[in-house]
């Protein structure tokens, strides 16, 4: 599936989507139900999100603990590129 033409599907799903890094051999992490995940991140919670826009927003703590959304890149197709230009491949697993 094309992400874009069910992005709908994409974020309520009960469908896990890996995302991997161009040229790696291993998913950098994954998306379940729109919540970003990383292994190595986040204690088992989200990390960040795709809201049905396929904007993809990163959690940020402030100083203060206070937590706030960060805009930081789109998914267009079957990619989540980040604001600085690196394309990560998204597939459903």
């Amino acid at each position: 599936m094309k992400i874009n033409q069910g992005i709908q599907n994409f974020v309520k799903n009960n469908v896990k989507y890996s995302v991997w890094a161009i040229g790696e051999a291993t998913p950098t992490g994954y998306f379940l139900n729109g919540k970003y995940y990383e292994p190595n991140y986040g204690n088992g919670q989200p990390i960040g999100e795709v809201d049905s826009g396929g904007t993809f927003l990163y959690y940020m703590k402030n100083s203060d603990g206070s937590a706030k959304k960060l805009g930081s890149g789109k998914v267009v197709g079957d990619k989540l590129i980040r604001s600085d230009n690196t394309e990560f491949v998204i597939k459903m697993d």
